[in-house]
Parts: structure tokens; C-alpha cells; sequence
């Protein structure tokens, strides 16, 4: 099992951020924007904050519930061939490191964690941005790495989530990485340094940041 403590995260954030801010004052700052790495799942209390360690996406635990849900899906004639529909929503294959095929597993396995859960945030960084922002989001890119993401109408699938039999309300909102999520609160401010009321972008994934700096900008370009 692969796993990270998400408050890590936010603590060396905070701590690299209030050492910048000793160098850059602070009302320079217009906006702040990250990428971070997908495919996680991060289970966050109505507060906030990680309920659990984040199982992280190179984590393969749920075959098993990959399994069920490709059946289930059949089943329902979401998908009639599984896994290869399954890609052909989604645009990624579907197997147990697969982010909705982990939340399964968790309300199998840890049934308490499951149910307190408001939000389960796909990408590291989108953690750091509801700890400043009090807001729960996620980023088309990254989102899209959760296998449960309808990748043509850019929303979450409500027939692959259904066929997981986990609640879609606990899927964080959708946003294009060049919009603002929201802005640092008072408490976000007196953790990291940054003034309250700073524009908090929601950024992208770290493989839609590479593919963007390799020049790809549109379907069928490669480098």
C-alpha cells in the first residue's frame, strides 16, 4: 500500500511559502496557481482536512472493486464490453489504481472513513487549495485521471459512479485550470503567510503541465 500524509503536504507549502514571503512582499502576490500530482485519492472531512492518509496513484489495492464496477457497468449496459468502453468515457483504462475503484474499497473497507467523507480530492495540490480556500475542486486534467470523469461532456459520470455504488456529491467541483477557485481565508492566511483574499487558481495536474510545456495544445499533437 502507497500512501502519504496529506498535512505534510500543507506543512511544507506553508513553510516554503512564508520563507518566500520573507524575500517577496506579500502584496506582490496577484494570485497563486499550482500543479500537483493526480490520480490520488484524499479523503476530507467537512472541515477540510484529511481524514486518512491520501492512497496515492501508483497504489493498485482495488483490483477486486475495479473488477465489480467494470461487471456492474455491464451490467447496466453503461459500458456492454467493460474496460475498453469504460476508456472510450474516460479516455484512461480502468483497473484497481484507478482513483473511484479506490473509493469503493474504502466504503468496503473502512465504512467509517467513507461516510464522514465530504469531498475525496483526486490531485495532491487541490488538498493545499481547499486548506486555503475552504473550497472543495478539482481540475479537468487531474479529474480526469479518476476514472470516473465523462472526458467528452468534461463532468463526472453519473453511470460509472452509479455502477460504483459511491455517492457523486462527494466529488469535488469541476474547474478549468486558468479558473479561479476561490481566494484564502482568514485561517488559510494565518497558515501559509499569503493575505486573505488572494485569487487561488485551480491549476493542473502535474502530466497536463508537462504535456503543456512540451507544446501539445490540442487533440491528435504529439511531441
Amino acid at each position: 500500500m502507497k500512501e502519504q500524509d496529506p498535512d505534510e503536504w500543507y506543512g511544507a507549502f506553508c513553510s516554503l511559502s512564508k520563507e518566500m514571503l520573507e524575500i517577496i512582499p506579500a502584496a506582490e502576490i496577484g494570485a497563486i496557481i499550482f500543479s500537483g500530482q493526480m490520480q490520488d485519492v484524499i479523503s476530507v472531512g467537512t472541515e477540510g482536512k484529511a481524514l486518512r492518509n491520501a492512497i496515492l496513484y501508483s497504489d493498485g489495492r482495488a483490483d477486486e472493486q475495479a473488477r465489480v464496477i467494470i461487471r456492474e457497468a455491464a451490467r447496466r449496459n453503461v459500458v456492454p464490453l467493460g474496460d475498453a468502453y469504460i476508456a472510450e468515457i474516460t479516455g484512461n483504462h480502468f483497473d484497481g489504481s484507478m482513483p473511484l475503484a479506490k473509493i469503493l474499497w474504502l466504503k468496503e473497507n473502512e465504512p467509517d472513513i467513507y461516510a464522514r467523507t465530504a469531498c475525496f480530492l483526486i490531485s495532491s495540490k487541490d488538498y493545499i487549495i481547499g486548506r486555503l480556500t475552504s473550497v472543495f475542486a478539482g481540475d479537468m486534467t487531474a479529474c480526469s485521471t479518476a476514472g470516473a470523469m465523462d472526458l467528452d461532456k468534461k463532468i463526472w459520470s453519473e453511470e460509472l459512479i452509479g455502477a460504483a455504488g459511491v455517492d457523486i456529491k462527494k466529488f469535488p467541483k469541476l474547474f478549468y485550470g486558468h479558473e479561479c477557485v476561490g481566494t484564502v481565508t482568514e485561517t488559510g492566511a494565518t497558515e501559509s503567510g499569503y493575505p486573505v483574499g488572494t485569487k487561488v487558481y485551480a491549476g493542473t495536474g502535474d502530466a497536463g503541465a508537462t504535456t503543456l510545456a512540451s507544446g501539445i495544445l490540442a487533440p491528435g499533437e504529439y511531441n
